[in-house]
């Protein structure tokens, strides 16, 4: 295990990471939204956690940064209104919008394939 963690330099692939996804509301209001996303998360097999903190958005996203999650799921007024969720992958800093539906199902299929 010593040589692995050494190796992925403790930023693991999806499908070993102790914690695959984390969900950041953008304000309190959203809380109930992103309750809703992080039971579809698990439901879906995905160990996820949510940062109900009373932090800013800068300070959550950077928390998640520095604990190295695979994907932070951030939720606010848009990504309600279109039942989706915006995206920011930690490997490649990419940030995009999708469906829930749709994050679900690419995650899902980076674990099956057990993709490095």
């Amino acid at each position: 295990m010593g040589v692995m963690i050494e190796h992925f330099a403790g930023v693991f692939p999806l499908w070993l990471a102790p914690r695959q996804a984390i969900v950041v509301p953008v304000g309190e209001k959203f809380n109930d939204y992103a309750e809703k996303v992080l039971k579809s998360l698990k439901d879906a097999g995905i160990r996820a956690e949510a940062d109900f903190s009373s932090d800013g958005l800068n300070k959550k996203v950077r928390n998640a940064e520095q604990a190295r999650i695979n994907y932070i799921l951030v939720v606010g007024e848009k990504e309600e209104a279109s039942n989706g969720v915006a995206v920011r992958n930690y490997k490649t800093k990419e940030q995009t919008e999708s469906t829930l539906s749709d994050v679900i199902e690419s995650l899902r299929n980076e674990i099956t394939t057990k993709k490095l």
